[in-house]
């Protein structure tokens, strides 16, 4: 990978072509979240220094906002209620069916004697000619999966292959994030077409000036985005996945390195990948890297099958397949992906703007059954969905905008429960906008999104603690 892309310190002239290894990070011997909430102590909190500025010990830096913390609480996680059951059925469902049960029934007995009637007043030769007529044939009912609902609480047992409509959003230029080992990278979509990355380096705690990425292959406007990072040695290697313009069929790839410093980055290697088909405009693509030199990639296919590809380094890509018969969903769906320990969790929205998941150990081919997670139907089908993971505490969470304001959908103390941010959060520029997110340890999440027309960072240090605006300049989005 020839030649380099500096940022903004003296660069230590590396020329030399980046590792190709990289270490295992999820490690776990168990697969499932531990009964934990994370007790709350003023060390959830970063430290408040001299300049108005809180630092975190192993986190960017963020700063308070003045007015902008007059309407800020602390994020409520309403654990999913057990309501009372008739029949099986919750409460308002059972009342629901009731109603629905006895409309039919009046609408029956309604229909006999208005057919009675009607049969009264025709005459003899219309009935012969009627009785020409071949019967219509019987309508089947919906269909449903027989398999058991998940025993973790918050679901509601496994989707409906119903397909109602609901009407995809228009597209829109994406953002992505990834990290490793608390060093984070931002990418984006400008107006013209290029993309650009924006870096946070742990070690020295620095954000370097965001810069485009050279392609050989431009990508096409509105183009799914995901990217992916590990470090080796002295390097973050960095790959990013995106649609090129020019029809050419497959996905465009983006391999490059940067400095753990962010001294300088490697100029990326951009090559197209004849394997995996070009994902469609509008739709979600997601990566994650379960073990050294393996990468997985997922996306929505043209009739809503969830599909997943693979890469090892013997046998190189493989042709994607949909990960199960049952796995559906809407066809401009957001899809989002993380690891658990030693399993990799799969996120999309159903047709009916449900939000679902399936599980996997990555070291198999066989996904669980589909399932429901209890979580208000957002007004709008999201553009994006992300997840993020700390593995101490056990807690994996998911943020999307609901073309309202922000929400989050937790897992934890083997439950999901949701999370209705109100005025806590910043509110997006774009109610149902471009999303990135990145996650570690004790609960720490950073969201990038449009405030106020441009890229900003919003930072939490806990699960229990306030929204700040983070460190990171503004980046330019419209």
């Amino acid at each position: 990978m020839a030649g380099l892309q500096t940022t903004p310190t003296e660069s230590p002239f590396y020329t030399g072509p980046l590792p190709e290894s990289f270490h295992k990070s999820h490690d776990s011997s168990h697969s499932y979240p531990e009964v934990y909430y994370p007790p709350r102590t003023d060390e959830s909190y970063p430290e408040a220094v001299d300049d108005g500025q809180y630092i975190a010990q192993h986190a960017p830096v963020y700063e308070a906002v003045t007015e902008a913390s007059k309407r800020q609480h602390e994020l409520a996680v309403v654990p999913v209620k057990e309501d009372s059951r008739i029949c099986g059925l919750r409460r308002k469902t059972f009342f629901v069916v009731l109603a629905v049960l006895l409309l039919l029934v009046a609408a029956a007995i309604g229909g006999a004697v208005g057919g009675v009637l009607g049969t009264r007043n025709k005459s003899s030769s219309s009935t012969a000619n009627e009785s020409n007529v071949p019967s219509p044939s019987t309508s089947s009912s919906p269909a449903f999966s027989s398999a058991a609902p998940s025993s973790s609480s918050g679901t509601t047992g496994t989707p409906s292959t119903i397909n109602a409509t609901v009407a995809a959003p228009a597209p829109i230029r994406a953002i992505t994030a990834t990290q490793d080992e608390v060093t984070v990278f931002v990418v984006w979509q400008v107006p013209n077409g290029d993309l650009y990355m924006h870096g946070y380096y742990n070690d020295p705690s620095v954000w370097a000036d965001p810069f485009k990425l050279k392609m050989k292959y431009p990508a096409i406007m509105e183009t799914p985005l995901a990217a992916v990072t590990w470090r080796y040695a002295n390097f973050f290697e960095i790959r990013i996945h995106y649609t090129p313009s020019g029809g050419t069929g497959g996905m465009g790839s983006l391999i490059f390195g940067c400095y753990e410093n962010g001294t300088l980055c490697t100029e990326p290697s951009n090559e197209l990948n004849s394997v995996v088909p070009a994902v469609s405009v509008g739709k979600g693509i997601a990566f994650v890297t379960p073990e050294p030199y393996y990468l997985r990639e997922f996306y929505i296919g043209s009739d809503g099958s969830v599909l997943g590809a693979g890469y090892n380094p013997t046998y190189g890509w493989s042709a994607p397949k949909a990960i199960s018969s049952d796995a559906k969903a809407h066809v401009a769906s957001p899809i989002g992906v993380v690891m658990v320990h030693d399993e990799i969790w799969l996120f999309w929205f159903s047709a009916q703007k449900q939000l679902q998941f399936a599980t996997s150990a990555y070291t198999g081919s066989t996904w669980s059954v589909a399932q429901n997670i209890t979580a208000p139907i957002p007004k709008e089908l999201p553009r994006f969905l992300r997840a993020v993971r700390s593995d101490t505490p056990d807690v994996t969470q998911l943020y999307y905008l609901d073309g309202t304001e922000m929400q989050q959908v937790q897992y934890s103390n083997n439950r999901w429960s949701i999370g209705d941010f109100g005025s806590s959060m910043y509110n997006s520029s774009i109610s149902n906008g471009p999303l990135g997110a990145v996650g570690w340890n004790a609960t720490a999440v950073r969201l990038y999104y449009v405030v106020e027309g441009g890229i900003r960072e919003v930072a939490s240090e806990s699960v229990y603690g306030q929204w700040l605006i983070g460190g990171m300049a503004a980046d330019d989005y419209d």
